[in-house]
């Protein structure tokens, strides 16, 4: 047997074919609507969803892995990064300018740049790129690692936040 619905829209003809298949029927066989006629199935027990996942695991506060799942989705590559770019490569696999290339450096130990010859200093710094420590070095390279070899910096916080947003999706 099929209930007969009518309905303004497609919409509303979607919402009761979503609530027949949940189980849900309207009160009535037929719904008074002005508009189109839409017969809908009725549900049948055995046609009932059975629910994926218990609603506490659901609610459960993520592991490491799956946030940085969610942190390494890229994104688009912001304007501020024009100024970088003069030096740095930022793509996976591209080779080094002047500068590393600088994909995946996020969480990282500075100075670790395989086939890279970084500046005493930057080796020796014991630095790992984090918010802090890119935002402080971005801001004045030369204040934060004495003796390194990147001769500028970026001076507008909002540009900086942008460049490390950047880089924390690369990966």
């Amino acid at each position: 047997m099929a209930l007969i619905i009518r309905v303004r829209s497609v919409v509303l003809a979607s919402a009761a074919l979503a609530l027949a298949s949940c189980g849900s029927a309207p009160e009535e066989e037929a719904a008074d609507i002005a508009g189109e006629t839409v017969a809908v199935p009725e549900a049948e027990s055995d046609d009932m969803v059975e629910p994926i996942a218990d609603p506490a695991d659901v609610m459960a506060e993520p592991d490491a892995a799956a946030a940085t799942q969610v942190a390494a989705v890229a994104l688009p590559e912001p304007a501020s990064l024009a100024q970088c770019k003069s030096c740095h490569s930022f793509e996976e696999g591209e080779p080094a300018r002047i500068g590393p290339n600088l994909h995946g450096i996020y969480g990282n130990k500075a100075g670790s740049v395989a086939g890279f010859n970084y500046s005493p200093a930057l080796k020796s710094s014991g630095l790992v790129w984090d918010d802090k420590t890119l935002d402080e070095y971005l801001a004045a390279p030369t204040k934060l690692v004495p003796g390194g070899r990147m001769p500028m910096g970026q001076t507008n916080p909002d540009k900086r936040k942008d460049i490390i947003e950047y880089l924390k999706s690369q990966g």
